[in-house]
């Protein structure tokens, strides 16, 4: 039975990045674009910051990833990742 199931679920697994969150010691010496939870989220000059596009509400920053960080070299083609969510339309 669990070679049918590992049959059925190999063609299925891809790879991921596993985070290992630790807190943050200092800060103040945490480069603005780096990678975090919460907060304040990196923007660049002009751009705006996001709503929902159904209830155009602010979505709520989640968290942001720096790609070129070691562990994340694998993806350098983004830079960096920013994740925004909408508790109201998508709870």
């Amino acid at each position: 039975m669990n070679e049918e199931i590992a049959k059925i679920i190999k063609p299925l697994a891809k790879s991921a990045t596993k985070l290992n969150l630790r807190k943050a010691q200092n800060f103040e010496e945490l480069p603005i674009a780096g990678t975090h939870f919460g907060g304040e989220p990196y923007f660049e000059k002009g751009e705006e910051y996001p709503v929902c596009s159904t209830c155009q509400n602010p979505l709520t920053f989640i968290c942001q990833i720096d790609t070129t960080e070691d562990f994340h070299k694998k993806h350098a083609k983004i830079k960096l990742f920013t994740f925004f969510y909408c508790w109201e339309c998508s709870p």
